[in-house]
């Protein structure tokens, strides 16, 4: 084919339809190798002589090679590895024989089912049930509508969200989205008499919903650094995403009450004068009020060490 026909034959590609277009494709791709320019266009698909497709690249280095986002509605089958350089967006299943590898996010909006490793840089949702055999490794958040069956290990640098089982009486079974837990650790050496707020949507996530959350408040190198195994104590918190209402436990906490942001601070839980979990603010050891909504971590003097830190978990 001459490079006059190849042009012409890839001017129709846009006019033809779908399916035509891709039988066209198919047909030019037998007898001669090359980039296929869309009309008036930039490089658009290019083929090698070894058959390899290159979309948004002249260099593709496996069968199918797509330089930036990929979007399919139906159902992706690859029984090989599949790199993604972009983000991934299928509205079906998603089958992978070996590795699947994304520079982005991905989106699948059915199951997506991996033989091999699972790499994503971004988030990665999935509607239904991902059963991965081996690792499972993404950079970004995760949001799971089924179960996660990781054969190997499981690596979430952001949070990874799942749905639990709720049931009241004889309604029908309902499930919602959770987000299992949040940690944050700070130092004497740093935050002495000082607060760090929690992240507010954190906060809501985990606390704000009927059955609220647990707190674990602990210390470790209270008194010596040589202590470092925590101090703890565990209680029940719940907080009013409406008005910043919030409870302790009656047996851990003393039952404790307060609304946060009305402006006085109120503890929820004081750990032997050291660590506080708290609705108001503090720098250098001076109360700055509850003037907006925020629960705090505070690192107090009831121990002098200077390295004693305080350790807040909050589990859904």
């Amino acid at each position: 084919m001459s490079p006059e026909s190849l042009q012409k034959a890839s001017r129709r590609l846009v006019a033809t339809g779908t399916a035509l277009a891709l039988t066209a494709v198919a047909s030019v791709a037998l007898l001669a190798t090359g980039p296929l320019r869309a009309q008036g266009a930039a490089e658009a698909l290019f083929i090698d002589q070894a058959g390899r497709v290159g979309i948004g690249t002249s260099k593709p280095e496996t069968r199918l090679d797509v330089d930036g986002n990929a979007r399919i509605k139906g159902t992706l089958g690859v029984e090989g590895d599949a790199p993604v350089t972009g983000a991934l967006d299928i509205g079906g299943d998603g089958r992978i024989g070996k590795t699947l590898d994304v520079g982005g996010n991905a989106r699948i909006n059915g199951t997506l089912d991996v033989a091999g490793d699972v790499h994503t840089k971004g988030s990665l949702i999935v509607g239904g049930e991902t059963p991965i055999s081996s690792q499972f490794d993404a950079r970004g958040n995760g949001h799971l509508g089924g179960n996660l069956h990781v054969a190997g290990d499981a690596r979430v640098d952001g949070m990874l969200n799942s749905r639990a089982r709720y049931q009241r009486d004889d309604e029908p079974e309902a499930s919602y989205e959770i987000s299992p837990r949040y940690h944050l650790s700070l130092t004497a050496r740093k935050y002495a008499g000082r607060t760090r707020t929690i992240p507010m949507d954190t906060l809501l996530a985990l606390c704000a919903d009927a059955d609220g959350c647990q707190i674990r408040l602990a210390a470790t190198h209270w008194a010596g650094d040589g202590q470092t195994a925590g101090g703890s104590v565990f209680f029940t918190f719940y907080y009013s995403a409406t008005d910043g209402q919030w409870r302790a436990s009656e047996t851990a906490a003393a039952g404790a009450t307060g609304v946060d942001g009305n402006g006085a601070t109120e503890h929820a839980f004081n750990l032997w004068n050291t660590c506080f979990l708290t609705d108001g603010k503090y720098d250098r050891f001076v109360d700055q009020g509850d003037k907006e909504k925020g629960m705090q971590l505070l690192v107090w003097n009831g121990q002098v060490n200077a390295n004693r830190t305080c350790e807040l978990t909050i589990i859904d």
